[in-house]
């Protein structure tokens, strides 16, 4: 079907826009067939057919009249062109249409997982967004992002910058949602950086900027690393590993654009050293967002953190535990959840552990205590812990 749309979405016509490259019209017994801006005309087989014809085109010079032609669909076999279907062409009107005219129009038609993965936006003006754009194709420009994760109030935040050199920046911070745990602090830092590739991409969208070069710097040295050497599980989209969601957002980011991304390490917490005049750009950018940090745990309602994480559009599918989407390790979480009401209730009943005593009990510490043991001391260790050695009570149970 052939659409003419008043506003044009790409670079072939002025007043008008074929959707496909290639476009069939009938036209009285005439087959035409658009190419972009040329028109080629095809004879039929003979003068009492309507609907076969040659496969020999021949370039036309003639203007089309799009409300006296008819669109349609073909078919090739037998060395002939059939034409099978046929319809009016259709039109869409203005008020139909939605015009993306600004970085706020291109940010409210994202989905709400995307939105959420940016978070809330200071908009600078229009020219600045401009400015920052032609810098981006003059390069570098920077973006610097940190996260946080408070543990005891079950809250993680993201913030970000893109700053060009001569100051001018776009700026957001946000929720990180999901099951808040000690591996949420990984997630945190690597949705600061997804939100900067998709706020860069947006700008480009914008501006129709073509090339361009972006450093990013973080903080977490494990996130740099993945983002400079990839992920192994990148070329699987239905295998499921850690930060899946966030993962398949950034590699389609990098393959869909073709502006030169590069990420370095920058060192964190400066500022205790004692001198902060004289930083680099990027380490002074880095102790404001570890600032900026904060002020995100006092965003409005809409932004606090929400457990439920939805299916993101280009992570295909999502492994659920109940209503929690697995955005960690999942083998981990599947071990650990597979006999969790069965450990609850012997729990219960061998160490009179409460339902009220489990949230405040740090079990991630307990277990990284005993992974620091040898074998045979982690197990008398657990042993000890369930009252098992012979040294106890089981001692004259045996024989």
């Amino acid at each position: 079907t052939a659409l003419q749309i008043p506003i044009p979405l790409g670079r072939w016509f002025v007043d008008a826009e074929v959707l496909t490259q290639c476009c069939f019209f009938l036209k009285d017994r005439r087959l035409l067939m658009q190419h972009r801006d040329d028109l080629y005309e095809l004879l039929p087989v003979n003068s009492s057919v309507r609907t076969i014809f040659q496969t020999q085109a021949f370039l036309s010079n003639e203007t089309i009249g799009l409300s006296t032609v008819r669109v349609v669909d073909i078919t090739y076999k037998h060395n002939r062109i059939y034409v099978i279907a046929q319809s009016a062409l259709k039109f869409i009107t203005t008020d139909n249409v939605q015009v993306e005219r600004t970085l706020q129009d291109l940010y409210n038609n994202l989905s709400p997982e995307l939105q959420r993965t940016i978070g809330t936006v200071q908009w600078p003006a229009f020219t600045d967004i401009i400015g920052v754009a032609q810098l981006i194709q003059e390069g570098p420009v920077i973006g610097v992002s940190d996260g946080s994760l408070r543990l005891k109030e079950s809250k993680a935040t993201h913030v970000w910058v893109i700053q060009a050199e001569d100051g001018r920046e776009i700026r957001g911070s946000g929720p990180v949602d999901g099951v808040v745990e000690p591996r949420m602090i990984h997630r945190a830092e690597l949705q600061g950086q997804t939100a900067i590739f998709l706020m860069i991409a947006m700008v480009a969208k914008l501006t129709g900027i073509i090339g361009g070069k972006v450093v990013t710097y973080c903080d977490n040295q494990a996130v740099v690393n993945k983002l400079k050497n990839g992920w192994q599980l990148w070329r699987y989209k239905n295998t499921k590993g850690a930060q899946t969601q966030l993962r398949q957002t950034l590699k389609d980011l990098k393959v869909d654009t073709e502006i030169t991304y590069n990420t370095e390490w920058v060192q964190g917490h400066q500022e205790r050293n004692g001198a902060c005049k004289n930083l680099p750009r990027q380490v002074e950018l880095n102790i404001r967002m570890d600032e900026d940090t904060k002020q995100a745990y006092k965003l409005p309602c809409q932004w606090q953190i929400r457990a439920y994480v939805p299916v993101f559009h280009s992570e295909g599918c999502a492994v659920y535990i109940g209503d929690t989407n697995i955005t960690s390790n999942v083998r981990m979480n599947l071990r650990d959840r597979w006999h969790e009401e069965e450990a609850k209730i012997y729990l219960s009943q061998r160490h009179k552990i409460h339902a009220e005593l489990f949230p405040i009990i740090s079990w991630t510490s307990m277990r990284y205590a005993l992974s620091k043991f040898s074998y045979h001391r982690r197990a008398t260790a657990v042993k000890a812990i369930h009252r098992h050695l012979p040294t106890q009570a089981k001692l004259f149970k045996q024989g």
